[in-house]
């Protein structure tokens, strides 16, 4: 079975405010690791048996995504754009549609383009295993053990075994509160929801159109009215428009029969806020993470990270977070930094520019 790595890099990833904005999000970032976190998973698609990989993005992204495509060395099957948001579902129902038109014995791997991932023989392992369930026409979910609770993560269960490394999957669940994260890390049944699939491309037409017809039909007409040039697909907005904000977990995943699951024990994180980016950075001895001209002073815990050429100097910080753009700076405690939303959300309200 053909396998097609489709990058979602859609994404604006505003909880990385004020490095992370709608013209310049997170996936385009040199966050962790060598390159940015969108050339890291096109990298991620080589020597896997798969085919070049695609790319679904907004038309505003386009010189960015092919640039970075270009500086990596790493040939891009199809671009596919979206007029506007609209989740997961529709772009990847998209994507199923123009394949099909291809070669309708494919799986769509289905990927982030703003995680890191530990490109290493679990990695691999992973992906064999979710190809084998694939070719039975079973859509696969890539789950990762739950190390500790997380409630910012989703949660699948698993119920029995169906092929060697893949699993059924008995339910899925939402991010939960940290008693409940508890018991589903305590249960030993419960996995982190990577959002990652494995989708086989015929049975996931199936199961849109039996699930979700009115979004089915709304993304034919978006492709039916859409153009393209060379490799890449404009579809069309009038129809675009039309379909449901929704997630492929909720259209397809959490309603089809032919759902399974691999648990992927690799490293993985989404990278969804700036305390998980400091747990990926080098570290000096008091445990910060800075650019090696910075200057930090009865100081640990800490992250400093800017895109200015002014030295960042601190006297005893302690678990702080001093993000410098040449427009913004966020300083603030390592364990609130989910409410880096709450501040973009002030933004819209009062000066939607600073968001751009």
């Amino acid at each position: 079975m053909k396998t097609i790595p489709i990058i979602m890099a859609g994404g604006s990833g505003t909880r990385l405010w004020p490095m992370s904005r709608k013209s310049f999000p997170k996936q385009f970032l040199p966050l962790a690791g060598e390159g940015s976190l969108f050339q890291q998973a096109l990298l991620r698609t080589k020597n896997k048996d798969m085919a070049d990989p695609w790319v679904i993005c907004g038309k505003s992204y386009s010189d960015i995504v092919k640039t970075q495509a270009e500086e990596v060395n790493i040939t891009l099957g199809k671009i596919i754009y979206e007029p506007l948001a609209r989740n997961t579902a529709p772009a990847i129902g998209a994507a199923a549609m123009i394949a099909k038109e291809e070669d309708p014995d494919t799986a769509l791997f289905m990927v982030a383009s703003d995680h890191v991932i530990s490109d290493d023989e679990f990695y691999v392992e992973a992906i064999s295993h979710a190809k084998g369930a694939a070719e039975r026409q079973y859509h696969v979910a890539f789950g990762l053990k739950a190390l500790y609770p997380e409630t910012g993560y989703g949660y699948i269960k698993s119920a029995d075994t169906l092929t060697k490394g893949t699993f059924l999957i008995e339910s899925f669940a939402e991010k939960p509160n940290m008693e409940t994260a508890k018991y589903y890390v305590d249960s030993g049944r419960y996995s982190w929801n990577s959002g990652m699939f494995m989708l086989p491309l015929q049975q996931l037409l199936i199961d849109l159109k039996s699930h979700s017809a009115e979004l089915y039909s709304h993304i034919e007409g978006a492709i039916d009215n859409g153009a393209a040039t060379g490799n890449e697909f404009y579809l069309a907005e009038a129809d675009f428009s039309k379909c449901e904000d929704i997630s492929i977990d909720y259209a397809v995943m959490e309603k089809s029969e032919q759902r399974a699951m691999v648990i992927g024990h690799f490293d993985w994180s989404d990278l969804g806020s700036w305390d998980s980016v400091w747990t990926h950075k080098p570290k000096d001895n008091n445990n910060n993470a800075s650019a090696d001209d910075d200057i930090m002073i009865n100081s640990k815990n800490s992250l400093l990270q800017s895109q200015t050429q002014q030295i960042i100097t601190t006297i005893g910080l302690e678990d702080v977070a001093v993000i410098a753009t040449k427009d913004a700076i966020l300083v603030a405690k390592m364990d609130q930094m989910q409410d880096v939303k709450k501040i973009v959300g002030t933004l819209k309200d009062t000066d939607p520019d600073k968001l751009i």
